[in-house]
């Protein structure tokens, strides 16, 4: 598994203790125990990685970050009541819910309606709603960070090169833009794509893999 997002990296909160983190990665390596080896891509054109692990469906991504979430609640209740502390616990649902949107199958939602589904699974239990999501996180109302951005556009792109055997800087070479633009978008450090560039690299891998590709944002 890829080191991106690894729920040891994670932005823990200082005030939290080296059992509480352990409590919290102990949830997370639970929530691996669904993952699945996928099979090749061109069998099995709706699942994300080629030959290695994923979540079945979408709904088995989401049931994994509400047993991480569980881990969080509890340490928060056990923890803190200071409001400013359960807002950076909340934090950490935005770093497992980036975590387990790359195992989602190829054809899953967008990042942003896979979080929404998250959070409305959490609002739906009482803990939840009355200790942490009262909090309004930052993140959630603003636009999608950096590290999000990258995590949708590599779980959909990076399989598809991967199946042609096309380096980043092939497929900018075959739609005819700078590979820096490539690189960029896929780190997430541009908001969007302009529409010509888009439509150039869009039609590349259309082209070369005979079906209809759609880029995320």
């Amino acid at each position: 598994m890829s080191r991106d997002h690894d729920p040891a990296t994670w932005a823990f909160p200082a005030w939290m203790t080296a059992l509480d983190r352990a409590l919290i990665l102990q949830a997370a390596h639970a929530a691996r125990a669904p993952l699945v080896k996928t099979e090749p891509a061109r069998g099995r054109p709706g699942l994300v990685f080629a030959g290695v692990q994923g979540y079945a469906t979408e709904g088995v991504a989401v049931g994994a970050v509400l047993t991480v979430c569980d881990a969080i609640l509890a340490v928060v209740t056990e923890r803190t009541s200071n409001r400013k502390q359960q807002g950076e616990a909340t934090a950490l649902v935005d770093d497992a819910i980036v975590w387990a949107a790359r195992f989602r199958p190829l054809n899953s939602s967008p990042l942003e309606a896979f979080a929404a589904t998250v959070r409305e699974a959490l609002t739906a239990q009482p803990e939840w709603a009355a200790v942490l999501l009262k909090d309004k996180n930052k993140k959630a109302r603003n636009e999608p960070t950096r590290e999000a951005l990258a995590a949708e556009r590599q779980r959909v792109v990076l399989p598809l090169l991967e199946e042609l055997d096309w380096a980043r800087s092939a497929w900018a070479g075959k739609a005819g833009v700078r590979p820096s633009i490539v690189l960029d978008w896929l780190a997430g450090k541009t908001t969007t794509l302009q529409p010509l560039k888009r439509q150039h690299l869009t039609t590349a891998l259309q082209l070369a893999l005979n079906r209809k590709v759609h880029l995320p944002d």
